[in-house]
C-alpha cells in the first residue's frame, strides 16, 4: 500500500467500493454505499490508434439511505475506460467514471470520495483509523476448493468520514 490501492491490468474484474454510516449535525442517519468496478473485456488492449478502444469496461453503483426517512436512493453510470471517461490509476489513487470519483487525497493516506445523481451527492473526506486487514490467507480470499476461484481482498475497517451528503436537494453536513 498504496500502490494495491491501485488497477491490476493482470486481472479480469476487480473493484473498488466503501460503505458507511453517517450522522450529521441534529443526529439524523444515513448510509451510503459507492462502488466502481473494472472488468477487462480480452486479456490485452486492442492494437489501435483511438483513443476511444479499450478492452476496458467500467460500472459504478451509488446508494444512499434516508433512515429517518425510511428512504433509498441509487444511481449507476457505465462507461469505457477509454478518452478519459472512466479508469483507475495507483499513483497517485484515483478510480472514477465520468465525475463519480475515489482518489488519494493530498498524503495518500487519505481518501476523498465525489459523486452525484440526480437526487443524491456525496463530497466526503475519509482518513483511516487502521493500517488495512488482509482477508483469507495474506490477503487471497478463496472461495472454493479450486485454485482459481478465489479473489485477493483487503478491507480499512475505520474510516474518520466527514463532509457534505445530499439527498433530495436538501445538503447534510455530516
Amino acid at each position: 500500500f498504496p500502490e494495491d490501492h491501485g488497477p491490476h491490468e493482470a486481472f479480469r474484474n476487480e473493484w473498488w467500493y466503501i460503505t458507511g454510516n453517517l450522522d450529521d449535525e441534529q443526529g439524523r442517519r444515513f448510509g451510503f454505499e459507492i462502488t466502481i468496478f473494472r472488468f477487462s473485456l480480452t486479456p490485452t488492449p486492442p492494437e489501435s490508434d483511438s483513443a476511444w478502444r479499450s478492452n476496458q469496461v467500467y460500472i459504478a453503483h451509488l446508494a444512499v439511505t434516508d433512515a429517518n426517512r425510511n428512504e433509498f436512493h441509487v444511481a449507476e453510470r457505465f462507461s469505457r475506460g477509454a478518452a478519459g471517461l472512466a479508469g483507475a490509476r495507483a499513483e497517485p489513487f484515483r478510480v472514477w467514471i465520468d465525475d463519480w470519483e475515489m482518489a488519494a487525497s493530498g498524503d495518500d493516506a487519505s481518501w476523498v470520495i465525489r459523486a452525484a445523481d440526480t437526487d443524491i451527492a456525496l463530497d466526503l473526506s475519509l482518513v483511516p483509523l487502521r493500517d488495512p486487514v488482509l482477508n483469507g490467507d495474506a490477503g487471497l480470499s478463496r472461495k472454493s476448493a479450486q485454485t482459481d476461484s478465489a479473489s485477493y481482498y483487503y478491507s480499512i475497517t475505520r474510516l474518520q468520514t466527514e463532509g457534505t451528503l445530499t439527498v433530495g436537494g436538501e445538503d447534510y453536513v455530516v
